[in-house]
């Protein structure tokens, strides 16, 4: 039986990254990061977190770095 302790952990762990894009729907969040060649019912749940870490931390290092172009036309 896995331990229950562990699910507060991953949802805190969940909470956090979505709390950067709370314009996402949890599902988006999840589905973002989901290929066709993973099989998310399978998947540990160390293995998901650490894809949606590595994700939205590029996605936080584009959104901060990327340059302010206005339209001006």
């Amino acid at each position: 039986m896995r331990d229950p302790k562990r699910i507060p952990e991953i949802l805190n762990e969940i909470k956090g990254i979505w709390s950067s894009f709370p314009d996402l729907r949890l599902g988006q969040l999840i589905g973002n990061v989901m290929t066709d060649s993973m099989d998310f019912y399978y998947m540990e749940d160390e293995e998901l977190i650490k894809i949606l870490r590595d994700h939205y931390s590029e996605v936080k290092n584009i959104e901060f770095n990327k340059p302010n172009i206005q339209n001006k036309g």
